[in-house]
């Protein structure tokens, strides 16, 4: 922002979209507190990388954005913790105990993802303030 919103409560929300331009994605926002941010952008896997791209601004209520922005690191966190899990589960797929004592270790697995996701909602940088 180059100046202050006059709008109290307001925040400008950050999209991309790319061809045919019709699913627009939430990248961040910027308000009076936070003037200028660098956004990360990630195409879904299913859109593939487009050829082109356009940026859309929504004047919106802090309180809107603060639920979308909540979302985003906690999405991406989630993914990558399931990807972890995954490999991990396919890895002690190898030894003979999975195949003695699979069903328990895989409901223990089922309630390490459940608390990693709940984790990741409540707090997605949890993993950052560990010692």
């Amino acid at each position: 922002l180059s100046q202050p919103l006059t709008v109290v409560g307001m925040g400008l929300s950050c999209y991309i979209t790319g061809p045919p331009f019709e699913k627009w994605h939430f990248l961040g926002s910027i308000n009076n507190d936070v003037p200028s941010a660098v956004f990360r952008v990630r195409w879904p896997k299913d859109e593939g990388a487009p050829t082109a791209a356009r940026l859309g601004l929504s004047l919106e209520p802090l309180e809107q954005i603060a639920v979308q922005q909540a979302n985003l690191p906690a999405t991406e966190l989630v993914d990558f913790g399931k990807q972890v899990a995954k490999d991990l589960w396919n890895y002690l797929g190898s030894f003979e105990v999975m195949h003695q004592h699979g069903q328990f270790l895989l409901e223990l697995f089922n309630k390490w993802m459940q608390r990693f996701e709940d984790r990741c909602k409540r707090d997605p940088f949890w993993w950052a303030n560990r010692d």
